[in-house]
């Protein structure tokens, strides 16, 4: 039994948990406690799993005939304390597999769920991509399922859009305000309406 109804893909994305992975180069997705559908993920993770985007991937259908499941089923019972584990995972990439490294990382919930965070840990000897070219991916990973989306710099001047942002209308002032109350979080990343927007 998929467990998706119960968090947003907005919740989980403002979670202390998930924040960091937001706009990170290293893929990571979230799995249900039992591991039947992939709660979240973010732009580099859809792509590393096959997906074209956030929401082909969490519309992929999940069974513990795949190998990746069966073997992050075998991963997590070796799990002890919630401490995070790193293993390597054979996964198929088109025609052939690769032997990758990833760290499962237990999530626990305030409604008593457990689920679990797979993070692949980008090489240090990759190139890694503009702040640009992150906010930009992460952007179009969400089309189709959060058309309207920006991310914005330190002083609200949006980095990267989708092209239905600006039907959303919020103002520059409205994105400079945020910009101030996100100034004293860590990850800059909440969760926040946004009053006399038009969408």
């Amino acid at each position: 039994m998929g467990q998706r109804q119960n968090y947003s893909y907005l919740d989980l994305a403002v979670h202390a948990a998930l924040a960091p992975c937001v706009l990170s180069r290293d893929p990571a997705v979230l799995f249900a406690s039992d591991l039947q559908s992939i709660l979240w993920a973010n732009a580099a993770g859809a792509h590393l799993f096959g997906g074209k985007g956030v929401v082909e991937l969490l519309d992929a259908k999940v069974s513990e005939e795949q190998s990746f499941v069966r073997q992050l089923r075998d991963c997590i019972r070796q799990i002890e304390d919630d401490t995070p584990i790193i293993r390597g995972f054979r996964i198929n990439q088109g025609l052939r597999s690769a032997l990758l490294q990833f760290e499962i990382i237990p999530v626990r919930f305030r409604d008593g769920n457990t689920c679990y965070k797979v993070v692949q840990r980008a090489s240090p000897s990759d190139a890694a991509p503009s702040e640009h070219q992150l906010a930009t991916d992460a952007v179009e990973s969400l089309v189709g399922f959060a058309d309207a989306t920006a991310i914005v710099d330190d002083y609200g001047l949006p980095i990267a859009v989708s092209s239905a942002f600006g039907r959303l209308g919020p103002s520059d002032d409205v994105l400079a305000s945020l910009v101030v109350e996100l100034s004293t979080e860590t990850d800059r990343l909440i969760k926040r309406p946004i009053i006399g927007a038009s969408g």
